[in-house]
């Protein structure tokens, strides 16, 4: 056990120094959307234009976010949703990055913050009146 608090340390106060008052989780462990086709390069600026971002959790946290010896997060929800037990009709989601895998969208990477920060957006499953829904575009 002793071998393994000293080994544990040491890897600590080589990535955030030896001062305990200057560590901080974020600074290691980060989120990173990679999209499937950015492994090349030339791709990698057109799919991911926002660099890797301090978060919280970790394998064993309800914010599940496993990761690997980078910090890079490797696993977790990218959709998270919540139901009010009390009031069921009542949900609460949040999709990271965004809500589209469209890279041109302006959804592509629009709810990255509020995923880090924990934020959700109330969604509604009451029925509708009615028999059709009529969109209309602006």
């Amino acid at each position: 056990m002793d071998d393994a608090i000293t080994k544990a340390v040491d890897e600590i106060v080589e990535i955030q120094g030896a001062n305990v008052g200057d560590w901080n989780w974020g600074e290691f462990h980060r989120v990173y959307f990679a999209h499937p086709l950015s492994s090349t390069a030339f791709l990698d600026r057109f799919f991911n234009s926002i660099d890797p971002k301090p978060v919280d959790g970790s394998n064993v946290t309800v914010m599940a976010a496993s990761f690997g010896d980078d910090g890079i997060v490797s696993h977790g929800a990218s959709w998270r949703f919540v139901t009010d037990m009390d009031d069921p009709e009542a949900g609460y989601h949040i999709v990271g990055p965004g809500q589209t895998g469209h890279y041109r969208s302006d959804w592509y990477d629009d709810q990255i913050e509020n995923w880090i920060e924990g934020n959700y957006h109330e969604t509604r499953m009451d029925d509708y009146s009615g028999e059709e829904l009529i969109l209309t575009a602006e």
